[in-house]
C-alpha cells in the first residue's frame, strides 16, 4: 500500500508541474506575442527585448538612487538579510563569491553570445528570410546551451 500511495502521489505531482509547465508556456506566449497571431515573431522578439532593456535600465537606474542616498540603509539590510541567509553571513558571502567568480562569467558569456547572434539576424537584408530562419535556429541553439 505505501508504495501504491508513492506512486500515485508521483503521478499527481508530474501531472500539477506538466499543467504548470504548459500554463508557464501559453503566458510566456500570450507576453511575447504582442500582435496576437500565436506566433513569436522576430518584431515581437525585438519588442520584448527593448521592454525588458527599458525595465533593467529603469531598475539600475532606481537602485544607484537609492544607494547613492541610503548606502549606509542598504549596507545594513544587505547585511540583515546575509545573517538570516543560509543560517550565516559566511554562507552568503560564499554564494556571493562564487558567483562572482564562475555564474557572472558564464552568464556574461552567455548573453554576450546571444547578443552577437541577434545581432548577425538583424543585419540580414529582409529578402534573405531562409538564412534569418538558419541563424534564428542557430540562437535557439545558443539559448539551449545556456540552459
Amino acid at each position: 500500500a505505501p508504495r501504491e500511495l508513492a506512486a500515485r502521489s508521483m503521478s499527481a505531482v508530474q501531472r500539477k508541474s506538466s499543467e504548470l509547465a504548459r500554463k508557464a508556456g501559453h503566458s510566456m506566449l500570450q507576453a511575447l506575442d504582442e500582435d496576437g497571431d500565436g506566433e513569436v515573431s522576430l518584431e515581437d522578439m525585438e519588442g520584448a527585448f527593448h521592454r525588458i532593456q527599458s525595465q533593467c535600465g529603469r531598475l539600475v537606474r532606481l537602485f544607484q538612487r537609492v544607494w547613492r542616498r541610503q548606502k549606509n540603509a542598504c549596507l545594513m539590510l544587505f547585511g540583515v538579510l546575509g545573517l538570516a541567509h543560509g543560517g550565516s553571513f559566511s554562507h552568503s558571502i560564499m554564494f556571493a563569491q562564487a558567483f562572482a567568480s564562475s555564474g557572472w562569467p558564464l552568464m556574461r558569456s552567455g548573453l554576450q553570445r546571444a547578443s552577437a547572434a541577434y545581432s548577425r539576424v538583424k543585419s540580414l537584408p529582409t529578402s534573405e528570410t531562409a538564412s534569418r530562419r538558419e541563424l534564428a535556429n542557430a540562437l535557439q541553439h545558443e539559448l539551449q546551451h545556456l540552459s
